[in-house]
């Protein structure tokens, strides 16, 4: 089985990054850890 690596930025529009980290730290990346395959997830600042 191959490894891969996927890298997804993100930009949110100015004045939303609070919205933007509610959302995400709510389950945007927990979410993603639960897709088949995927092993683990990391948010990066």
């Amino acid at each position: 089985m191959s490894n891969a690596l996927q890298i997804i930025p993100f930009n949110p529009t100015p004045g939303m990054e609070a919205e933007f980290n509610e959302w995400y730290g709510a389950g945007g990346l927990l979410h993603g850890v639960e897709t088949p395959s995927v092993l683990s997830g990391q948010e990066h600042t």
